[in-house]
């Protein structure tokens, strides 16, 4: 499969803007108001969000995704921290952002996000223990693969309260059902697995593609 090298930094901007629409609740304002639901003042805070500099954000996979992202979460003055196999120095360096275990990620995330590849050892890694040992309140970001997420522990999560919302772009079984219960939660933020997806990507992938033909080409007789 070919892929873009702008491919990785451009998921790594949809998770970015996942996480400002959940953190400020952008797509529950703007229902209100094509609802006629103009907040007034008494009526501000249902769609007051929260800052995102200053904000422990968790990256779980610091790897071509999640090391563009770390670059712009410190760029935007949160605090990244990131779990990952290997030691990356040159990217604390310039990030500032911390390496740590697991545990400390789930419970130090104000924002937890998910950027670990689907495989077997990662096939809901993020389940209802590892949601419990979350911060109260936190959010939660997937753009990786929605099985490496545990949906129904998801689900519990938001019913409860414990997550304050989710950003969602992949998810078990896409299309997403019109009565998937996801679909409910107005603090859940959904895109169509579209992270990758933008004109100057798309132009890049098939430029790519066009020269892989031209090289691949037989000779002229």
């Amino acid at each position: 499969m070919l892929e873009s090298s702008r491919l990785w930094r451009t998921v790594a901007e949809h998770t970015l803007a996942l996480i400002l629409a959940t953190l400020r609740r952008v797509p529950a304002a703007d229902a209100a108001i094509r609802a006629g639901r103009w907040p007034r003042e008494g009526l501000k805070v249902p769609y007051a969000g929260r800052d995102l500099a200053g904000s422990a954000v968790g990256v779980l996979g610091a790897g071509r995704i999640g090391a563009p992202l770390l670059r712009m979460l410190a760029a935007l003055e949160a605090r990244p921290l990131f779990t990952d196999a290997r030691a990356l120095p040159a990217l604390e360096e310039a990030t500032g952002a911390r390496r740590v275990g697991l545990d400390a990620l789930l419970a130090g995330s104000d924002v937890l996000v998910v950027l670990l590849p689907l495989d077997d050892s990662t096939r809901g890694i993020i389940g209802a223990a590892e949601l419990a040992r979350m911060k109260p309140g936190a959010i939660l970001v997937n753009t990786a693969r929605g099985p490496v997420v545990d949906e129904a522990a998801m689900l519990d999560a938001l019913r409860a309260g414990r997550l304050a919302g989710a950003g969602l772009d992949v998810h078990g079984d896409e299309p997403l059902a019109a009565d998937h219960p996801l679909l409910a939660f107005e603090h859940v933020v959904i895109t169509p697995h579209l992270g990758g997806s933008t004109l100057e990507c798309d132009l890049e992938l098939v430029g790519g593609l066009l020269e892989a033909l031209r090289a691949g080409a037989s000779p002229p007789s």
